[in-house]
């Protein structure tokens, strides 16, 4: 059930990528955690990277930052009352036959290289989940979930 789950989430992803007509599309997944289900965001944009550096204006300096992983501590999202960690994981995704495979960027070089020569099943695939102060799953509700879909759109409306 996890591998459907996850393939699925994949090939939604892939499908928006391939019949998107807007400039921002933001989807939602979720992933299995023991008894809990970890909502995440993923970012279809002209050039994913425009936004990590609009949401840098936005919430600062990350406290982490490489280039398959950007984390966030202590910021605020509207709508939301309380503080929220953002966590991005940067990567790309890979269906050479009915195998789905996803691979976060291990560095800047590496990540130029993979993207200047994508295959024609490969697609770039980044993933931002929104956690409390405790690193501890919230968005369990499609309300939760609407508030902060509607703030990533507006976030990266002008991108």
């Amino acid at each position: 059930m996890k591998k459907f789950i996850f393939i699925f989430s994949f090939l939604g992803i892939a499908l928006l990528n391939t019949y998107a007509q807007e400039k921002v599309i933001i989807g939602v997944g979720w992933q299995k955690h023991g008894n809990d289900s970890l909502r995440h965001f993923s970012l279809l944009l002209e050039d994913n990277d425009k936004s990590f550096v609009k949401l840098t204006e936005i919430y600062g300096k990350p406290i982490k930052e490489s280039a398959g992983k950007i984390i966030w501590e202590n910021v605020s999202i509207e709508g939301i009352d309380f503080p929220v960690n953002v966590d991005i994981i940067d990567g790309f995704v890979s269906t050479p036959h009915e195998i789905t495979t996803y691979k976060t960027f291990g560095t800047y070089e590496q990540k130029k290289e993979i993207l200047s020569n994508l295959k024609e099943y490969e697609s770039r695939y980044t993933k931002l989940t929104v956690l409390d102060a405790n690193n501890v799953n919230f968005v369990k509700t499609p309300e939760l979930e609407m508030i902060i879909y509607n703030y990533l759109k507006k976030v990266c409306a002008d991108l």
